[in-house]
Parts: C-alpha cells; structure tokens; sequence
C-alpha cells in the first residue's frame, strides 16, 4: 500500500467519523433511541460523500509522490523520527 493510500484512508476516516459526530449532534436523539430510516440514510450519504476529501487528498498526494506536482505545504519525511534536535523555544 502506497503512502499515498494510507493518507487518503486516513482523511476519509477523519471525514467520516467527523461527520458522523456533527450529525449525530443535530439529530437530538433521546438516550437509548435509536434513528430512524431518513436519519441512516442521511448518515449513509455523509459518510459516502467524506470520500470526495480523500479521493482529493489521494490525488494530490499520489502527483506529489511522482513528482509531478510541486509538494505544497509539506516537510520532508521524518519516517516517525522526530525530526527536532533540541526543544523550541516557549
């Protein structure tokens, strides 16, 4: 699995689970009640639409990985190393 993959399941994951959160706020469920039909589907298509971000976030990810985009906003690969030699200032 490419970097570029895993980044994208990781934005589709945030998205999703974001999403999911934010609906199930605005729902106003009573404890232990359970959504109806329209509230499902509504889930449903959000978390189908939290794939429009990752499907982006793998595109971009996958042109800069190749070369053929310039990387925007990003630093080199620590490969999980922190990359700090001494703490920064406060």
């Amino acid at each position: 699995m490419t970097d570029a993959v895993r980044r994208a399941i990781r934005t589709y994951l945030q998205a999703a689970i974001g999403t999911f959160l934010a609906l199930l706020t605005t729902m106003n469920l009573a404890p232990g009640q359970v959504p109806d039909g329209g509230a499902l589907k509504a889930l449903a298509l959000a978390a189908l639409w939290s794939g429009v971000p990752a499907l982006l976030s793998y595109v971009h990810n996958a042109l800069e990985d190749h070369g053929n985009v310039p990387a925007i906003l990003k630093a080199a690969a620590s490969s999980g190393q922190q990359p700090l030699t001494h703490d920064p200032a406060v």
